[in-house]
C-alpha cells in the first residue's frame, strides 16, 4: 500500500516524482487531503456551470486549471537507498518536492439533457469520457478511465541498495447514478484493472503481489448549511489483488464545506478512512491495519481582474497514515496554487 503521496507523476511535473511503494491507488500523487481540494477545485467550476441557463440546442462548456503544489512528506518509504534494516526505529526520511497538476473538463451537451465530456478524473490523474443520460430515477453515467502509468519500485523492501522501478498501469469503468429520484443522492461503482510490469517483491513473496482488481462503491450527498453547501460521501473499496497480504479492504468518510464570501469560496474538507489487510504480511510477521486522516483549506477566487470565467486560488492540506505496521508510517503537508478558466 502507498502511504497516501499518491497521485501518478503529473504531465508537466517539475520533477520525476519517487515510485509508489506498494498496493492501494490514493489519490492524487501527494496525499488525501489534497485530492480533497483539488476535487473542490473541480466542484466549483461544476457548481458555476449548472447555474447557467440549460441550452435548447447543442453546446459546449468546460475548463481548464493548473496548479502547482509544493509537498513535505516524512516517511520511511520514499528513499531511493534503504538502510540496511526494516526496523521501525529507524529515523523518518524527509522529502520535499514541487509538481504541477493540469486539470481538464470538456462537455458536449445535446438536447434533452443528454451529455457526453473527456475530463481529467477528481481521484486519479489520467483522462476519462463518458456519456450522462437523465432518466426518471436520476442521471445515468457511464464513464471508461485510463490512469496515465506511473513507476513504483519493482522491489520495495530492497535493503541497503538502490531500488529500481517499474511501470503501474490502470484502468477500467465507473457506472453512477446522480441526483436519484431529483434529490441530491448520487452513488457509484469503479472497476479499476491493476498491472505492476515487473514486481520482483511479489515474485519473491507471492503473498505480495500487487496487480489484480479493485471494486469501489460510494455514496455521496450534499444539502445547504449556514449560507453554504456541505457535502459527504461514504466509500467503501475491495482490492482484490494477486497476492493475499497485498490485498486490502478499505472504508472512507469524506465532508467538504464550501461556502461564498463577496468573490471568494472557500472550502473546509475532512477525511478519515481505515484499511484492513487480509493476510499476515511475510516480512513483518504481522496482518497491517491502518488508520488514514486528512484535512484540507481551499479559497477560491473568482473573476480576478474582471476577467470573466477566470479563478485564482490557493489551497493547503495535510495527511497523516497510521500503520499497525510501524514502516509505513508517512505524514504529508502540502501547499499549492492555481489558476483556471471555464466556459
Amino acid at each position: 500500500m502507498e502511504t497516501n503521496p499518491a497521485r501518478s507523476p503529473a504531465l508537466g511535473s517539475t520533477r520525476r516524482s519517487k515510485p509508489l511503494p506498494l498496493g492501494r491507488q490514493p489519490s492524487l500523487r501527494r496525499g488525501v487531503g489534497l485530492a480533497l481540494a483539488l476535487s473542490a477545485v473541480q466542484a466549483v467550476g461544476a457548481t458555476e456551470g449548472s447555474e447557467r441557463p440549460r441550452a435548447r440546442d447543442w453546446s459546449l462548456t468546460g475548463s481548464v486549471r493548473l496548479g502547482a503544489v509544493a509537498t513535505w512528506t516524512n516517511s520511511n518509504l520514499d528513499p531511493q537507498h534503504r538502510p540496511a534494516t526494516r526496523d521501525p526505529a529507524t529515523d523518518d526520511e524527509y522529502d520535499a518536492g514541487l509538481d504541477l497538476y493540469p486539470l481538464l473538463d470538456l462537455r458536449l451537451r445535446a438536447p434533452r439533457g443528454v451529455s457526453m465530456y473527456l475530463t481529467t478524473p477528481s481521484d486519479e490523474y489520467g483522462v476519462a469520457t463518458g456519456v450522462t443520460v437523465p432518466t426518471t430515477w436520476g442521471k445515468v453515467d457511464i464513464q471508461a478511465c485510463y490512469v496515465f502509468s506511473d513507476s513504483v519500485w519493482n522491489d520495495p523492501y530492497l535493503l541497503g541498495l538502490p531500488r529500481e522501478e517499474t511501470d503501474r498501469e490502470r484502468f477500467g469503468g465507473t457506472v453512477a447514478l446522480k441526483d436519484i429520484g431529483g434529490t441530491r443522492w448520487s452513488t457509484s461503482y469503479t472497476l479499476r484493472r491493476v498491472d505492476v510490469e515487473e514486481d520482483r517483491a511479489g515474485h519473491a513473496h507471492p503473498e505480495l503481489q500487487r496487480s489484480g482488481l479493485t471494486h469501489r462503491i460510494e455514496l455521496a450527498t450534499s444539502f445547504d448549511l449556514g449560507g453554504g453547501q456541505l457535502s459527504g460521501a461514504a466509500e467503501y473499496e475491495r482490492a482484490d489483488l494477486d497476492g493475499d497480504a497485498a490485498a486490502y479492504d478499505a472504508a472512507t468518510v469524506t465532508v467538504a464545506w464550501t461556502v461564498p464570501w463577496r468573490r471568494y469560496l472557500i472550502t473546509l474538507g475532512a477525511e478519515v478512512g481505515y484499511d484492513t489487510h487480509r493476510a499476515s504480511h511475510p516480512l513483518f510477521g504481522s496482518t497491517r491495519d491502518d488508520l488514514r486522516l486528512g484535512g484540507n483549506a481551499l479559497v477560491t477566487y473568482r473573476e480576478p481582474f474582471g476577467i470573466t470565467g477566470a479563478e485564482l486560488g490557493a489551497l493547503s492540506a495535510w495527511s497523516n497514515e497510521d500503520s499497525n505496521c510501524d514502516f509505513y508510517d508517512a505524514q504529508s503537508f502540502h501547499l499549492g496554487m492555481f489558476i483556471g478558466y471555464h466556459f
